[in-house]
């Protein structure tokens, strides 16, 4: 006696849905298990990948010693320069060689201080420390921009972890697609060509969670720079809390606060005071000294020749002030000018990434929402819509196909969009200028061997 062919899809079916049950069952398991792993598992937890990064990015501590650097040179610039002494015999005879034959013959000794024009140490010292401040608000940069950096891989390395997640978990359903194409053909209600469209797809499925693996791998490897071997660590699976300003329009009011301004703006005060010092050089310098004269041997009457004493001065002319000072004053002046374009094209770029920004948060927002009211829930419907309808043969396999891939395809892209919005709202916090200064959790020293510092090499 024959069996139908509906008799044999009824009993593969239900043989199909009898081994699902039992994977589900074990999945279950296995579920419990790892959770149970899961509880004693070192995650790298974001706010500790941003401590790690910000105590040892070498470039914030180059800002900061430069900022010291300056500091100390400020102190160094204010003082005026080290006096010079001077000593020596003068008008000796040197057919005798004698210290009395000669009433002139003379042994000098003198002290001189130099004199700088006008308020030269004052400007260069407040020029010392605008330049520090500089360098101060310039190590504030890099922080923030390593903050934004660090942000941004660690949530691309979430999102492939996440990714990779929910691949897999489609894998076990096209693996079921698989098996169920298998009885349908076997029942003859399929064709040889849907077995190997159900195979193909399940194979591109596993090219996916390689190059996710590869992807993953890369950005690790680009976290580690900062964080160390913590960037191997796995990743929590909730979604991190990176949250937008709370007031936007506040962070456009607080532009000209931000650290990327204000280390444009302490530039353009130190070339103020370059400025200062050229117009200083219109003044003349002075150089006083004065100079005691021990004179040898007896005057005719028989007395002791009279020591002297001699006080001095020398004063610049700053007369041909054409080719030297003009000439300074214009180039220092010039240099103003092009820090001051600068300062403003620093501006124009704050105000656009904001504006660029702001748009982008309402549309990520918009089409986040849209994923999870709508698109998540109705891909998820036309999958299981499509499983059925195949199964009972009412459909073809390609449909079937096209709405498992398009579940995939949206719940990925979901995720994809959820980083996208985290990413743009770091960005809005490297923006904010109301943020605390991250600058100061690096106070890194020169880790170089004192020796050889010493030597210059």
């Amino acid at each position: 006696m024959t069996r139908s062919p509906t008799i044999i899809s009824h009993a593969f079916i239900g043989i199909t849905l009898y081994f699902s049950a039992f994977a589900i069952t074990a999945q279950a398991d296995e579920i419990a298990t790892n959770a149970a792993d899961n509880a004693n598992t070192v995650y790298l937890q974001l706010a500790d990948a941003e401590q790690a990064a910000l105590e040892n990015d070498p470039m914030v501590a180059a800002a900061l010693a430069r900022a010291r650097s300056f500091a100390e040179q400020s102190v160094a610039a204010g003082q005026l320069a080290d006096p010079k002494l001077k000593f020596g015999l003068f008008n000796l005879p040197i057919n005798s060689f004698s210290l009395t034959d000669n009433p002139t013959t003379q042994f000098r000794v003198g002290v001189s201080q130099q004199f700088p024009r006008g308020n030269t140490l004052k400007l260069k010292t407040l020029r010392a420390e605008w330049l520090s401040n500089a360098e101060n608000a310039m190590a504030e940069v890099n922080a923030r921009s390593l903050l934004r950096k660090i942000r941004e891989i660690w949530l691309d390395i979430w999102y492939q972890q996440s990714a990779q997640l929910v691949i897999r978990e489609n894998r076990e359903l096209f693996q079921q697609l698989v098996l169920i194409t298998e009885g349908q053909y076997a029942a003859g209600r399929a064709i040889q060509q849907d077995v190997l469209r159900a195979d193909l797809e399940l194979s591109r499925l596993d090219d996916r969670l390689l190059n996710s693996s590869r992807a993953e791998r890369g950005l690790r490897g680009r976290l580690m720079r900062w964080v160390g071997a913590k960037g191997q660590l796995p990743l929590p699976a909730d979604t991190p809390a990176i949250p937008a300003p709370v007031d936007s329009k506040a962070i456009l009011a607080s532009l000209t606060r931000h650290p990327a301004l204000l280390q444009k703006s302490a530039q353009l005060e130190a070339q103020e005071h370059s400025v200062d010092i050229a117009r200083e050089q219109y003044k003349p310098s002075w150089n006083l000294g004065g100079d005691y004269r021990q004179r040898f041997g007896d005057d005719p009457d028989g007395s002791n020749r009279d020591s002297m004493i001699a006080v001095m001065a020398t004063i610049d002319l700053p007369f041909f002030t054409a080719k030297r000072q003009d000439r300074q004053l214009a180039a220092a002046q010039e240099q103003a000018d092009a820090v001051w374009f600068s300062r403003q094209d620093m501006l124009q770029q704050l105000k656009s990434e904001y504006y660029w920004r702001i748009a982008d948060e309402d549309e990520l927002q918009q089409r986040l929402d849209l994923y999870n009211d709508y698109l998540l829930r109705d891909a998820k419907a036309n999958s299981d819509a499509s499983l059925q309808a195949y199964q009972a043969g009412v459909t073809e396999f390609t449909t079937l196909m096209r709405a498992s891939i398009t579940e995939l395809d949206v719940q990925l892209q979901a995720l994809r969009v959820q980083v996208d919005l985290l990413k743009n709202h770091a960005s809005l916090q490297w923006l904010d200028s109301d943020q605390i200064q991250y600058s100061t959790k690096n106070q890194r020293q020169s880790e170089r061997p004192q020796a050889v510092a010493a030597s210059g090499e």
